[in-house]
């Protein structure tokens, strides 16, 4: 997720909508969405391809590994990453982040 954060829109919970909630803006075109208060993270399934094989990282074992360690938890799903906000666009496949997993995951050094 930090090699696309320029194209992260991150939402939270502190108003009556998400356009109230937007803690951060993507200054790039639109690739993850973090939603703080549920805890998810959705992130283009084209661009994590694409980050994959730009580091020699095997796709398929890195869905299998973050599937095992329950970190994610849809592989395949459509969903339109600027939802309720200005940066609404149309669906896109998706993979869906359990970000209390990762972050729980990061902390113990698990590997």
């Amino acid at each position: 997720m930090d090699a696309n954060l320029a194209a992260t829109l991150r939402i939270g919970a502190k108003g009556s909508s998400n356009i109230d909630d937007v803690l951060a803006e993507p200054n790039r075109e639109l690739a993850v969405r973090q939603e703080v208060d549920t805890g998810r993270i959705y992130i283009s399934r084209a661009i994590f391809r694409q980050y994959c094989l730009e580091r020699g990282i095997n796709f398929q074992r890195a869905m299998f590994d973050m599937l095992k360690k329950n970190i994610l938890l849809r592989e395949n799903m459509l969903k339109v990453l600027g939802a309720d906000t200005k940066f609404e666009s149309g669906r896109v496949r998706c993979l869906e982040i359990d970000s209390v997993a990762l972050i729980t995951l990061n902390h113990i050094g698990t590997p």
